[in-house]
């Protein structure tokens, strides 16, 4: 017996079908939460499953560009949306399905922890996720590892308090720059704190605080929403909607809204003012981090997702939730 799950992103350009025997299932699994795998695809916490040993896959049937991250891995996206669908591993040429554009993880992912959270400085997605329910339908808590979770790994420490910055990466930050990078650095800006200037935006209100199609999202006060803590700080909140897992590929998108004002590239990007998603994909053909920017349409506002510079860090000085 057999048990079938599909892959489609966004755009629909990319659709697979596979088997996998129930007796491989559920599949286990943790976030990845590691510099590389953050900044290649914008999300927070990334994660593939296997795909069954005999399901051949022919990349040639799919319009997908593919980014060699490493020397082992190769990684394909689609270049219309900028879904992470796969990535193949060379030494055994074993294929792996990203998660987010599964049709459904229930009954085929065990979710079992947070890894590499000493690369996030801050604790990063696994500040939020304590517990999950298992698939006996019982709550269990998430292990978080300080970097890979086999042969022993070494979990958090409870002590330590994952929302403020170590003592020796103080020195090499500006407290007035938040900067984000892709993967392969084609991709690279600053936001910074926020000021007047972040006040003179106008926006809707977002689907983070009026969820789609439940109420109007018209701000004629213009309330500046997307300020927090006496307007020190910028709202940040996560999204687990089918659009955002099919655009990204994975299972939780952060995001970030400032002012346009607020934002500064360090090297000439095309972008488009007016647009509605900003897709990096556009103007970057290697590792496709795809939504780190979206334009908010006809407003001077911008938001971002979870690719922060290594040496700088959110939860309690740069957002609130």
């Amino acid at each position: 017996m057999t048990t079938s799950i599909t892959s489609t992103c966004a755009c629909g350009s990319f659709s697979l079908k596979v088997d996998y025997p129930n007796n491989t299932l559920p599949i286990d699994r943790g976030f990845c939460l590691c510099n590389s795998c953050r900044r290649l695809t914008g999300s927070c916490g990334i994660s593939y499953i296997l795909a069954p040993s005999k399901h051949p896959i022919d990349i040639t049937k799919f319009e997908l560009t593919s980014y060699e991250s490493t020397d082992r891995l190769t990684r394909y996206f689609c270049p219309t949306c900028g879904c992470h669908g796969l990535v193949k591993v060379s030494h055994n040429q074993a294929w792996h399905l990203a998660t987010g554009p599964l049709d459904r993880t229930e009954g085929i992912v065990n979710w079992l922890n947070c890894k590499w959270v000493e690369d996030t400085l801050d604790g990063g997605i696994s500040v939020w996720l304590k517990e999950i329910v298992g698939p006996d339908g019982k709550k269990k808590p998430i292990p978080r590892y300080m970097l890979q979770d086999w042969n022993n790994g070494a979990l958090v420490p409870d002590d330590i308090p994952l929302n403020v910055l170590p003592e020796e990466k103080k020195a090499l930050t500006d407290p007035n720059k938040l900067e984000a990078q892709c993967h392969c650095g084609g991709v690279k800006f600053y936001i910074t704190r926020p000021n007047e200037e972040s006040k003179k935006a106008q926006s809707p209100f977002p689907d983070l605080m009026v969820p789609y199609h439940s109420h109007s999202s018209e701000n004629p006060t213009n309330e500046t929403w997307w300020l927090r803590d006496n307007d020190t700080k910028y709202l940040a909140g996560t999204c687990t909607c089918r659009s955002c897992r099919a655009a990204s590929g994975f299972e939780i998108q952060p995001w970030v809204s400032f002012a346009f004002s607020q934002l500064t590239f360090y090297q000439q990007c095309p972008i488009v003012l007016g647009y509605c998603a900003l897709n990096v994909s556009q103007f970057l053909g290697y590792c496709a981090p795809d939504q780190i920017l979206q334009w908010c349409a006809d407003f001077d506002f911008f938001d971002f997702l979870g690719i922060y510079s290594k040496m700088q860090y959110l939860h309690g000085r740069w957002i609130a939730h």
